[in-house]
């Protein structure tokens, strides 16, 4: 009996030998990693368990968590793509977030800037015609070498790892931190090196959703990459732990604009509302958990398996209905706008 009778066919159990081939060889490897480390903990007097203390128990928490929510954001969370959108919905939270960067740009004239969690480098390159000297940090590497490919020597980029980066101390005048503090699970850590980087006289922009419009009271955000949204007072209390000064402004848009955003986040809001408080567990999450090492090679087997989809396209027609001149800050009926921007100067000693 013939399996192969076609020429250039990609029949489902070739597929499946590849599969099988890279689990295998995968699973072989960290079966002899695990041997290696079980034979070197015999070589080693007995284990002698101790006691923590409260205070141990409850550093080792903060700090394993800490640790998962970075490791999240740096492998998980998706690179920007600002050429192609699949919905007027996408692209008007795109210019949501491009107008940031038009705000900053006119902060940094002839300044040296560092942008955290620049993402795949294309705010860079808005802040990049006015400034003298531009720069971004961002914890995830895929991250950072798309904006290292995009902006080449305009700008230096390095990899962050969520508590300390590589550039000196005081090396920059202004720092912009675009939607990144509501993916932060450690405040202290992320406004301490900023501040670490800042000039004397220097200033700290931030922005990040509002969540006054997209959730109910006591409600986890509905996004599976942020830790935790801010409403325009909460975010101000906690900026001013490390900045004497923090002006909160409120994004608007003009009337299509916003109230199509403002629908998007509703419809998003009440799609949480149906979700159970502690869902029940499922066996991919479990299998994450209990193996996290299977986790690329499911990732590997995905792209090798499944044949890649082109994502729909917004018309150009409708991309030419909105642009960031549609979009305006201002300080007054901040629980009502798109998004908050704090500027923040006079640093604390930390």
């Amino acid at each position: 009996m013939t399996l192969l009778t076609t020429v250039g066919a990609r029949p489902q159990f070739v597929k499946a030998a590849v599969v099988s081939r890279v689990l295998r060889r995968t699973i072989g490897l960290h079966r002899s990693q695990t041997i290696e480390a079980h034979a070197e903990d015999r070589t080693k007097p007995p284990y002698q368990p101790q006691m923590k203390t409260d205070m141990q128990t409850s550093i080792s928490i903060t700090t394993n968590s800490h640790q998962r929510n970075l490791h999240l954001q740096a492998e998980q969370h998706p690179l920007v793509d600002d050429q192609s959108f699949p919905s007027i919905e996408g692209y008007i939270n795109h210019l949501i977030h491009l107008k940031a960067y038009d705000e900053a740009a006119r902060f940094v004239a002839g300044k040296a800037v560092l942008d955290v969690g620049c993402n795949a480098g294309y705010g860079i390159e808005v802040l990049a015609a006015t400034a003298t000297l531009v720069a971004g940090i961002d914890v995830s590497p895929q991250a950072v070498k798309a904006a290292q490919t995009r902006l080449g020597a305009k700008a230096d980029i390095r990899l962050y790892n969520g508590v300390q980066c590589s550039f000196a101390a005081r090396s920059f005048d202004v720092a912009t931190s675009f939607q990144v503090i509501e993916h932060v699970s450690d405040y202290k850590a992320y406004l301490s090196e900023i501040v670490r980087l800042l000039r004397p006289d220097g200033m700290v922009v931030f922005t990040t959703p509002n969540a006054r419009l997209r959730l109910d009271p006591g409600m986890k955000p509905w996004n599976e990459f942020h830790v935790r949204e801010f409403s325009p007072s909460e975010l101000k209390e906690l900026l001013s732990t490390s900045f004497d000064s923090v002006e909160i402004r409120g994004l608007f848009g003009e009337d299509e604009l916003h109230q199509i955003e403002c629908k998007r986040c509703a419809r998003a809001r009440v799609a949480a509302r149906s979700r159970p408080a502690s869902p029940r567990p499922t066996l991919g999450g479990t299998v994450k958990r209990a193996l996290p090492w299977l986790v690329p090679v499911r990732n590997r087997v995905r792209k090798w398996t499944r044949r890649e989809q082109e994502p729909a396209r917004l018309a150009r027609t409708d991309i030419a209905r909105f642009s960031t001149q549609d979009l305006f800050y201002k300080t007054d009926s901040l629980d009502e706008a798109l998004d908050l921007m704090a500027i923040c100067r006079n640093a604390r000693k930390q």
